[in-house]
């Protein structure tokens, strides 16, 4: 990001918003139904959790792999590579019959997911401004609550009675959302304008040292010949500088003789230097003459020419040197600031305590994505007009991703981040004892505007407290903890309602979120963060 463009929505921040949204969709298509495509292949549910499964893993173990990429290759690379494999999955689930096949297309579709996604959430940092990282972060995250809302309606409808030429035409409908993804890729540019302004930097720091170490040289050169013979003109100040004693006895001689000269003019170095070697014996002549008459005032000032010449020549840079010492530097001149930390799997050690609460925060609210429908279903409620739930939940993240951004970048997470994890919790516990379906949709709203401020804030500090350079590995952590967190927490809720019930599903969800709020407020938040870090210093600065 250049200096002093404190811009947004910029062209680059709009084409990988759009480079993501595309496979987003995809992703929503197929949630909503794949399982009805594996069911008309093979007849039966079960084979739809398998394909769930090996999705889900695949991104999970991949994701890793795609952010030390993303920081190694670039961020642009990995995103287009992702979305050409999300292309290429597109086109062959139209081709397929075979269920094994079938599997292994969906471990494709995986892979290129992960990239895409992770190392679209690592471009983001590149591109905001420093001072709008958490708004950029947050608006930037719209994407999926767009995708979330109209994506499985688009493909509902492609779909119709789920017969399997409307699933070739979905499938031919996914692979041109993931070729706009692809596209929008390809234009993004800001990692070649990146390399292009680092490498202009350093060749003029190159240029500049180079010249200053070859002029460095000719001023020494100036001072280092001992002139036998000086001008008249300067000769009342080589005599304030040396300070001559002059003998009593002989003053027109000792005119003469006078000048013992430590420095030269540039204009007179080479007619002197010929002058010396023309004439030996007279200089000769000339040494003697002056070592007789002014014997104990030459002494002085030769010891003074000889350190003077000593200290140039011992100040004098040398071009290799100068040039040897300016070290390319992989990454953006203007973020080298933050060293890189200790890492453990290559992730920084500062990262996992944010990852580790959004890997709880998702445990929590998973039993929502998950469970929310057949819930209400259970309760009596229209299961048609459950939807209600998450479109008001989906309005709520919206309007918190476009407001909280920007007072977490003016005043940190944690005015956000506390409170929103207080409301999640109360709002999980009170879902068992809403009476009726207008107030389980009304609790939604303050649901979904805690989530939008909750998710991005702790995101963006993630970012701030790692090494730029490990942006792709920060970005993987995020979406590897949102990721572990709903796949481990989906089957325990599911436990918890096959053998308990539904009341003890949303208040487990609650007391989760409850003990994310603990845990964030004494270990992971901005306050604690800034207490370790001024112990560290302290005990550096003891050492």
């Amino acid at each position: 990001m250049e200096e002093g463009n404190t811009r947004l929505f910029t062209r680059d921040y709009i084409l990988v918003m759009i480079a993501v949204m595309g496979t987003s969709f995809v992703n929503y298509f197929f949630f909503s139904t794949l399982s009805l495509f594996a069911e008309k292949l093979t007849g039966t549910v079960v084979f739809a959790g398998y394909l769930s499964l090996a999705y889900s893993a695949t991104a999970l173990i991949t994701r890793p792999i795609s952010g030390m990429l993303s920081d190694r290759r670039g961020r642009v690379k990995i995103l287009i590579i992702g979305s050409a494999l999300c292309v290429l999955a597109c086109i062959l689930y139209g081709f397929t019959i075979s269920l094994v096949l079938l599997l292994l297309i969906r471990v494709l579709n995986g892979i290129g997911m992960s990239m895409n996604t992770t190392s679209a959430g690592a471009a983001v940092p590149d591109i905001v401004p420093k001072e709008r990282l958490a708004e950029g972060i947050g608006i930037f995250g719209l994407y999926t609550t767009v995708a979330q809302a109209i994506g499985p309606f688009i493909a509902l409808a492609i779909v119709g009675s789920g017969e399997l030429n409307s699933f070739k035409k979905l499938f031919l409908v996914s692979a041109a959302f993931c070729g706009v993804s692809f596209i929008a890729g390809c234009f993004v540019r800001y990692e070649r304008r990146l390399n292009r302004k680092n490498l202009a930097e350093r060749a003029a720091q190159a240029s500049q040292a180079e010249q200053a170490a070859l002029a460095e040289p000719a001023q020494a050169v100036q001072t280092e010949p001992t002139v036998l013979v000086k001008p008249a003109e300067q000769a009342a100040q080589m005599a304030q500088a040396v300070r001559i004693v002059q003998p009593q006895a002989e003053p027109a001689q000792a005119v003469q003789t006078e000048p013992t000269v430590l420095v030269k003019p540039a204009e007179q170095a080479a007619q002197m230097e010929q002058a010396a070697l023309a004439e030996p014996v007279q200089a000769v002549q000339t040494v003697q003459a002056q070592a007789a008459l002014a014997e104990p005032v030459q002494a002085e000032p030769t010891v003074l020419v000889v350190s003077a010449q000593a200290e140039l020549a011992a100040q004098t840079v040398q071009p290799q040197a100068a040039l040897a010492e300016l070290s390319p530097a992989p990454v953006d001149i203007q973020e080298q600031e933050k060293p890189e930390g200790k890492t453990f799997l290559g992730f920084e050690l500062q990262v996992l305590g944010p990852a580790l609460v959004m890997m709880l925060y998702f445990f929590g609210i998973s039993s929502i994505l998950s469970y929310m429908t057949l819930y209400g279903k259970t309760r009596g409620f229209q299961v048609e007009y459950i939807g209600w739930f998450f479109f008001v939940s989906a309005g709520g993240l919206f309007l918190a991703r476009m407001l909280f951004g920007r007072v977490v970048d003016k005043r940190g997470g944690d005015i956000v981040v506390i409170p929103g994890l207080v409301v999640i919790a109360i709002c999980l516990a009170l879902i068992p004892s809403v009476p009726s379906l207008p107030l389980l949709i009304l609790l939604a709203l303050p649901y979904g505007v805690a989530s939008g401020a909750v998710g991005p804030s702790i995101n963006a500090s993630m970012f701030k407290r790692c090494s730029p350079k490990r942006r792709g590995a920060v970005s993987a952590a995020y979406f590897a903890a949102v990721d572990i967190g709903i796949t481990l927490g989906a089957p325990v809720m599911g436990w918890i309602a096959d053998n308990i019930n539904f009341s003890w599903v949303y208040w487990m969800s609650g007391a989760v979120v409850g003990a994310t709020f603990l845990i964030y407020v004494f270990f992971v938040s901005d306050r604690s963060y800034k207490r370790r870090l001024a112990r560290r210093q302290s005990v550096v600065k003891a050492l």
